[in-house]
């Protein structure tokens, strides 16, 4: 079962992730976390149900000017004699299609056009946005940098009108701390008290079909960043003793099983 809380998305955006109102509405969801913890144990699913406690993103303030610089595009290049498809808006993150033959001017155009702003061919991007490899991905990115520390966002955008009201936002380089999230898991399959090194959100996803039981769709994520999470239990003496990281409900799995599933090491 996947349960999605939309908030404190919905405030951060527009009260900013810093506010009074933000802090509200996370006791708010602090409390209905409560309930379904007290929930489990009520219906006597503690040792029956793993569950994970997570986010897709994080969120950090946004500032405009005059408190921050502006980047704008179209104070460097023509976007009508240039650009065939843009998405560009406020926020740390835009996406570029040239005109056919335009490619390289473009990016030339553009590469050095402000100290604080990253633009890349496709497969020039850094390797930790894991956009290089993707069919989806455009003809040039651009993103801006991490040169502030006190959280006062670049914005960049085409000459188009935007109408931008948001105080928090999100989208920005995964490596700023402000776009961390959270991972909380608890549950028969899991240590107790185990604390993990820090990782990518892709990881969650081998991770949870492996406590299924269940082949995972393609993705970039590993197990080998989570494989230490699991507990380890043994297999039945038809299977030589030999350990996997179990799923649920191991008891009722038998070897055959239990190897279809995992890989038995």
């Amino acid at each position: 079962m996947r349960e999605k809380i939309v908030e404190p998305d919905k405030v951060g955006h527009a009260k900013g992730p810093e506010t009074e109102d933000r802090k509200i509405i996370i006791q708010q969801i602090d409390r209905t976390i409560g309930y379904l913890v007290e929930a489990i144990e009520k219906h006597n699913l503690k040792n029956k149900l793993n569950v994970i406690i997570t986010s897709d993103h994080g969120m950090t303030t946004v500032k405009k000017k005059p408190e921050v610089q502006e980047i704008l595009l179209s104070n460097y290049i023509k976007f009508s004699n240039l650009v065939k498809f843009d998405i560009l808006d406020y926020g740390g993150f835009g996406m570029i299609t040239p005109k056919v033959g335009k490619e390289e001017e473009l990016y030339q155009a553009l590469k050095n056009a402000h100290p604080h702003l990253r633009v890349y061919k496709k497969e020039e991007f850094p390797e930790h946005f894991h956009y290089a490899k993707n069919e989806r991905e455009v003809t040039l990115s651009a993103y801006q940098d991490k040169w502030n520390q006190l959280k006062l966002i670049v914005v960049f955008f085409s000459q188009r009108f935007i109408l931008y009201v948001n105080k928090g936002d999100h989208g920005f380089d995964n490596e700023d701390m402000d776009m961390k999230t959270i991972f909380r898991a608890f549950g028969p399959d899991f240590k107790e008290n185990y604390l993990a090194k820090p990782f990518d959100s892709i990881h969650i996803y081998p991770l949870m079909c492996k406590l299924l039981g269940i082949n995972p769709q393609p993705n970039n994520g590993s197990l080998a960043f989570t494989e230490k999470m699991p507990k380890e239990v043994e297999l039945p003496k038809q299977c030589n003793n030999l350990k996997f990281h179990s799923c649920f409900p191991h008891p009722a799995l038998d070897c055959k099983t239990i190897q279809a599933g995992f890989s038995v090491r």
